[in-house]
């Protein structure tokens, strides 16, 4: 059985990435967690990358979602990103910019 204490609040990623970028994941010791740090950095030091994050669907099926800036960040990258990373599938939305508040 998994506990709130399990689990932990979206935290920033270390320095060298964009100011407005966000990381929320899975417990650390996960699988998927595992996977979104593989290659988090990478896709984060991306111009138009907003964020990298765990979801998932009504039926609890894990994704890694790639939160995009714009449209045409989404054209330039999309060939560039996989359709899934350690069996998790990969999803892609644009989200605009984030602001901290």
């Amino acid at each position: 059985m998994v506990s709130n204490d399990d689990f932990r609040p979206p935290q920033p990623m270390e320095s060298g990435l964009a100011e407005n970028t966000v990381y929320s994941g899975p417990p650390p010791a996960s699988p998927l967690a595992a996977a979104i740090e593989k290659v988090a950095r990478a896709w984060l030091t991306e111009p138009g990358v907003q964020g990298v994050s765990h979801t998932a669907n009504a039926d609890g099926e894990d994704f890694i979602k790639i939160m995009l800036l714009d449209v045409a960040t989404r054209a330039r990258l999309e060939s560039q990103l996989p359709g899934q990373v350690d069996g998790f599938p990969v999803v892609v939305e644009v989200s605009g910019e984030y602001h901290a508040q």
